[in-house]
């Protein structure tokens, strides 16, 4: 949700409030959303890559090292949106070591 919107849900409002963060994103009109409201942010991250539990460890740790903000700080926020194999990714992120305080888990599954 936009940070102007009534009522943003607490993931929004922690990012509305300065937190640093990684929101991990592959719906491109979302996306263009995020960029639009939040590009101008040099503490967040916006990631566009597909996520799988191999890659997601690395996806999260390549988000953080290209970013001098980020880089060998506690990051306090990660949404994902998760399109399938969300139990899989979450394991991969837990066992690559990467440990935000804060963790939105976004399901997006289509019905056909």
């Amino acid at each position: 949700k936009s940070c102007e919107s009534d009522g943003p849900d607490l993931a929004s409002n922690l990012i509305c409030n300065g937190w640093a963060g990684i929101l991990v994103e592959g719906h491109a009109a979302r996306r263009a959303v995020l960029k639009q409201e939040f590009g101008h942010r040099r503490n967040l991250v916006i990631v566009s890559q597909l996520a799988m539990r191999e890659t997601v460890g690395r996806v999260l740790e390549d988000a953080t090292w290209n970013n001098l903000d980020l880089r060998d700080a506690e990051v306090d926020l990660l949404q994902i949106t998760f399109g399938a194999n969300d139990c899989e990714i979450l394991r991969g992120i837990v066992e690559s070591g990467f440990r935000p305080r804060f963790v939105r888990a976004i399901f997006w599954h289509p019905v056909p």
